[in-house]
C-alpha cells in the first residue's frame, strides 16, 4: 500500500472513534457558532441603550414641558439647532421655543403617556425613550408616546399619538424632528373666540356733527382694512358721552388692530384723528385674553378691564 495512502486511512479511522466523533461535533458546533458571530458583529449597524444619559435627558426635557418650565431646555438644545416639523418646515431654536410658548398658552394640564424620568421600556411595546448609537458616530434618540392636554380656549380634552427624534451633537440636540399630526395645535390655537371690547368715551369739543361724520368715516375705515373685525358700532351715551362697541374675532384680530393704527402703519393718521376727535376714558374686554394682549394694553394711558366668559354663544 503507498505511504500517502495509509497515512490517509489512520487518520480517517482515527476521527471516526466514537469519541472522537463527539468531540469533532464539539468543534464543528464551536467554528460555527465563532463565524456567525463574527458574522454579526460585522453587519451591526448601531446598539440601542434604554438606560444612557442621552435618554434620560430627553425624559428631564418632557417632564420639563409637562411643568411649563423651558429653563433645562434651554441648556440642552444647542444654539444652532433646527427643528423640523410634520410639514417639513425648517424653525430655528428661537421659533422652536417661541411654538413651546404658544402650546403652553393654549393648553394646559399638559403630559406625555408613559414617558417618565428613569422610566425605561425594555419590551418595545408601548411608549418609551430610546437612543441610537450609529458605527458611523451619529447618535438619535426616539420618542413614541401620546400627548395629553386639556384646550385653554376650548376646554376639550386632547389626546393623539406622537414620535420624535432628537439629533445629538458634542453632548447637545442639534435637530428635532416631529412626526405627528398637528391639526390638533391648529384648531385650538386657531379657534375663533369672538372678544368684545367697549370702549367708554366722551367728546373732545366737537359739534354733534363733526361726531357723527367722523364716526361713520372711522368706522369704514377699519371695515376696509381689518376683515377678522366682526363690528364696529358708536352709540350715544348721553349728551356728551359715547360707547364704542368693538367685536373681534380672536385676540389675534385685536393685535392687529393696535399694529395698524402704531406709527408708520395704515391708520396712524385716522387714530391721530380719532384722539381729537373722542378723550377714551376706560376700556373693558369681554372673553377669553391672554397675557400677550395684557402686557400691550397695560401701555395704554386709561384703565383697562377684562370680563372673562362664563358660557355663552355668538355668531
Amino acid at each position: 500500500m503507498p505511504m500517502k495512502k495509509f497515512y490517509l486511512n489512520c487518520f480517517l479511522k482515527f476521527f471516526n472513534q466514537p469519541k472522537i466523533k463527539k468531540m469533532k461535533k464539539l468543534i464543528i458546533i464551536f467554528a460555527t457558532l465563532f463565524f456567525a458571530s463574527c458574522q454579526n458583529t460585522q453587519n451591526q449597524h448601531g446598539v440601542v441603550k434604554i438606560d444612557d444619559e442621552k435618554t434620560e435627558i430627553i425624559q428631564r426635557i418632557f417632564d420639563g414641558v409637562k411643568k411649563e418650565d423651558n429653563s433645562y431646555l434651554q441648556s440642552i438644545f444647542d444654539e444652532d439647532m433646527i427643528m423640523i416639523n410634520s410639514s417639513n418646515d425648517t424653525l430655528s431654536r428661537e421659533e422652536f421655543f417661541e411654538g413651546i410658548e404658544l402650546m403652553y398658552e393654549n393648553f394646559e394640564n399638559i403630559n406625555f403617556d408613559g414617558i417618565d424620568v428613569g422610566k425605561t421600556n425594555d419590551d418595545a411595546i408601548g411608549p418609551g425613550v430610546e437612543t441610537v448609537y450609529y458605527k458611523n458616530g451619529i447618535v438619535w434618540t426616539n420618542v413614541w408616546s401620546t400627548f395629553i392636554a386639556k384646550g385653554s380656549k376650548t376646554g376639550k380634552k386632547v389626546k393623539f399619538p406622537f414620535h420624535i427624534s432628537y439629533k445629538w451633537k458634542n453632548g447637545k440636540i442639534i435637530e428635532e424632528h416631529q412626526f405627528f399630526d398637528t391639526s390638533v395645535f391648529d384648531d385650538e390655537i386657531n379657534v375663533e373666540t369672538e372678544i368684545v371690547s367697549l370702549v367708554y368715551m366722551r367728546s373732545n369739543n366737537k359739534t354733534a356733527k363733526e361726531i357723527d361724520d367722523f364716526s361713520d368715516y372711522y368706522q369704514r375705515r377699519v371695515n376696509e382694512l381689518e376683515p377678522d373685525v366682526l363690528g364696529w358700532t358708536f352709540f350715544k351715551s348721553g349728551t356728551e358721552k359715547i360707547i364704542l362697541m368693538e367685536r373681534y374675532k380672536n385676540e389675534a384680530a385685536i393685535l392687529n388692530h393696535i399694529d395698524n393704527i402704531s406709527n408708520g402703519n395704515p391708520m396712524e393718521e385716522d387714530f391721530k384723528k380719532f384722539l381729537d376727535h373722542y378723550v377714551v376714558e376706560s376700556i373693558e374686554y369681554y372673553g377669553q385674553t391672554s397675557q400677550d394682549l395684557k402686557n400691550v394694553t397695560e401701555s395704554f394711558p386709561v384703565k383697562v378691564s377684562y370680563k372673562e366668559m362664563i358660557s355663552g354663544y355668538s355668531y
